[in-house]
């Protein structure tokens, strides 16, 4: 209102301060119409899950890489610019799992791993579909998941291809289509609260659930992720693999 004031004069050639300013200790009105978030404390069901699943399967040849992304947050429950952060080179196929360089993890304590379930590899299988088929020209691209608006004429820009990735937001498209097909409401993040919500279910508790996660501060990982090494962290994502097999007959 004072801006408001100023620019049509009103306060004269020589104006005070505004003295709303914050800085200066002036009067601060607080907002109060703040909207609550309406998925802060909802979790998928495990048939919505199921759904979702089934439908981010069909959707990859409209939506290539970005169906596939959303498919590797549902089953790891990591963030959205996590995953999109992935390379290639991260895909350790020899080894079992896919690292999580801590660089590009939210808390940049310890890498993380997400093991190479049958979910998992469901993803990283329809990843090798699109690179050997129409889409043979990203395999030069680093990303795990590159955006398919590519400049084919600059792939063998080391620079550019650095930059080609799916950017935070991307997948909003394809994941409002697959919740509108199967009549279901949420948010990407819901994938995370669910998944971590599954693994604490399925193991007993937090103390094993949180090395899988990646929800641990410094603080809880002290405490927790040196308990569980890594051969034991295998066994546990593949016994909570066994409720994400969707493909199974008995999950059919």
């Amino acid at each position: 209102m004072w801006l408001f004031a100023r620019k049509k004069g009103w306060l004269g050639n020589s104006p005070e301060s505004n003295p709303c300013r914050k800085r200066d200790g002036g009067i601060v009105i607080e907002k109060s119409d703040i909207k609550a978030d309406p998925y802060k404390d909802r979790r998928f069901s495990i048939s919505e899950y199921k759904n979702i699943y089934h439908s981010l399967i069909k959707e990859t040849d409209e939506f290539p890489f970005r169906a596939e992304a959303l498919l590797l947050i549902q089953f790891s429950g990591l963030h959205e610019d996590v995953i999109l952060r992935l390379q290639k080179e991260h895909v350790k196929k020899e080894l079992g799992y896919i690292i999580v360089p801590k660089d590009i993890t939210k808390n940049e304590v310890r890498d993380l791993f997400i093991d190479i379930t049958p979910p998992i590899q469901k993803v990283l299988s329809q990843l090798d579909k699109l690179l050997n088929g129409k889409y043979k020209k990203y395999r030069f691209v680093p990303h795990l998941f590159p955006t398919t608006r590519i400049d084919s004429k600059r792939l063998h820009d080391d620079a550019y291809i650095k930059t080609a990735r799916l950017k935070e937001g991307s997948l909003r498209n394809c994941f409002k289509k697959v919740l509108k097909d199967n009549n279901i409401t949420g948010a990407i993040k819901m994938f995370r609260k669910t998944a971590a919500t599954i693994t604490k279910i399925v193991l007993g508790g937090s103390e094993k659930a949180i090395a899988l996660t990646g929800h641990e501060s410094e603080e809880t990982l002290d405490i927790y992720y040196y308990k569980t090494p890594r051969e034991e962290q295998r066994k546990h994502a593949f016994k909570i693999a066994e409720v994400f097999d969707f493909d199974k007959a008995g999950n059919e």
